[in-house]
């Protein structure tokens, strides 16, 4: 109440002030006295004056000082969305590059093995609970693909068709369990299966003769029996050798060529020139 009370005071004490010097100024060379009432009021008035002018000086400077916050964050909001919008263009560039390289090593690969007919597929569907087992690419009965067409990309052999529809089909990898591939070793020529441990970075050879040296960091190729496979596919290379539990025969551990994590598109062997 007191507040409210001194600011009404206030006020009327300034408008009675405005009054009178206006009043003085009219009637200044009619009447000396308001020449001197003027001049009184004048200093009166003059702190009234610069306090009323500094303040609405400061109101001006606080409406600017938001109008220029406001422009900053629309500038902000606006160089943010530019700055996305470049990321993804820049992302999408990267990508095509990437897949560009990824098709020239398989175009390669393509020219450097002219009596292959090979087909390019991309995977199309993964599943994780079933990564290192199979997946889906997008290649099927309608571009010619049948059961147990060897699948590979440019690093060695990926797996073979499993099951196939018009127009994709799934495809069983060497690092699944339910895979057995045979192989030999080079140069030694060791022959041996391939089978595979649902780990990426892991495949077991077994089946080999104990009278036979496999020695660590030898090539295991496919080699061409059973009618699936060709010969010469490379497969990966002999990581360690221990005996069968049995004592039978030897077993040995292989790392693959192929970077089963990272495929994205492989090559579908229909057959030979």
């Amino acid at each position: 109440m007191a507040k409210r009370y001194w600011g009404k005071t206030l006020l009327i004490g300034v408008l009675l002030a405005v009054l009178l010097l206006s009043l003085a100024r009219y009637t200044t060379k009619q009447l000396p006295f308001f020449s001197e009432v003027k001049s009184g009021l004048k200093d009166l008035t003059y702190p009234i004056a610069r306090a009323v002018s500094f303040l609405w000086d400061g109101v001006g400077n606080v409406t600017q000082y938001f109008k220029d916050i406001n422009e900053l964050r629309r500038e902000k909001d606006r160089l943010l969305q530019e700055n996305t919008a470049l990321k993804y263009q820049l992302n999408r560039l990267q990508e095509v590059e990437r897949e560009n390289l990824r098709l020239k090593a398989l175009l390669g690969y393509s020219r450097e093995h002219p009596n292959f007919k090979l087909i390019v597929a991309k995977i199309i569907e993964r599943d994780p609970a079933s990564w290192y087992k199979s997946f889906t690419v997008n290649q099927g009965k309608s571009s010619g693909i049948r059961k147990d067409m060897p699948v590979l990309d440019q690093n060695g052999l990926v797996g073979r068709m499993m099951n196939v529809a018009a127009l994709n089909g799934e495809v069983l990898l060497i690092t699944d369990p339910r895979s057995s591939v045979a192989a030999v070793t080079y140069p030694g020529r060791v022959p041996g299966i391939i089978k595979g441990t649902a780990l990426s970075s892991e495949l077991i050879m077994d089946n080999i003769p104990l009278n036979l040296e496999v020695r660590t960091g030898e090539k295991v190729l496919t080699s061409g029996q059973g009618g699936v496979f060709p010969a010469g596919i490379p497969i990966g290379y002999v990581v360690s050798v221990t005996k069968d539990p049995s004592g039978l025969v030897q077993v040995a551990k292989v790392r693959p060529y192929v970077d089963f994590d990272r495929l994205e598109e492989v090559f579908i062997l229909k057959g030979s020139r």
